[in-house]
C-alpha cells in the first residue's frame, strides 16, 4: 500500500456506549428513576443509531454500568464551602461508568495496524489509557495523529506517542 501519496478516509469510528437502561432508587426521596426512558437517554441512543446509518462510519459500543449514587460535584463543592448546607435528592446523580470502550479502540488500532489496512490513524482524546494503543500503531509503522480537545493536563506519554499532536 503506497501510503503517503494521498490519503482517503477509511472509516470513522466512534466509541460510546449505549445509555443506562436500568432503574434506581434515589437514596434520599427514594423515588424510582428509569434510566433508559430519560430524555438523554432518548436523545443519546438516537445519536448512535443515527451514526451506524452515516456511510464510511463505524459505531463501535461498550457497556454501562450502575454502580450506585455519588455526591454531585456542585453538592461536594457547596459542603466544603459550608459544612451546614443540607443534603437533599438534588445532592446525590448516578454513578455510570463505560466499560470495555478503551478496549475496542485498541483492538481496532491494532487490527487496522496488522492488516495494514491503514496508513495512519486520529484519534480524539484526552485519556491516557490510550497510551498503549497509539505506541503499538506507531511501532506498527501507522502515521499517528492525536487531537486532545483543547483538553488541559494531558499526559505527556500520551503527545509523545503520536507523531502530530493537535491541541
Amino acid at each position: 500500500m503506497e501510503c503517503f501519496q494521498s490519503y482517503g478516509l477509511y472509516r470513522t469510528f466512534y466509541y460510546d456506549a449505549d445509555p443506562h437502561d436500568g432503574k434506581a432508587v434515589n437514596p434520599i426521596s427514594r423515588q424510582a428513576i428509569d434510566f433508559g426512558r430519560t430524555g438523554v437517554a432518548n436523545r443519546h441512543r438516537a445519536l448512535l443509531d443515527g451514526l451506524e446509518l452515516v456511510p464510511d462510519f463505524a459505531v463501535r459500543r461498550g457497556e454501562t454500568l450502575f454502580r450506585g449514587w455519588k455526591l454531585g460535584e456542585a453538592s461536594l463543592r457547596a459542603i466544603q464551602a459550608d459544612p451546614s448546607v443540607p443534603v437533599t435528592d438534588r445532592s446525590f446523580v448516578p454513578n455510570i461508568v463505560q466499560k470495555g470502550v478503551d478496549m475496542r479502540i485498541g483492538l481496532d488500532m491494532a487490527a487496522l495496524a496488522l492488516k495494514r489496512l491503514v496508513c495512519a490513524v486520529a484519534l480524539v482524546t484526552g485519556d491516557a489509557d490510550m497510551v498503549p494503543a497509539l505506541r503499538f500503531a506507531r511501532r506498527e509503522g501507522l502515521r499517528t495523529y492525536l487531537h486532545t480537545m483543547g483538553f488541559t493536563g494531558v499526559r505527556r506519554a500520551l503527545k509523545a506517542h503520536a507523531d502530530i499532536v493537535v491541541p
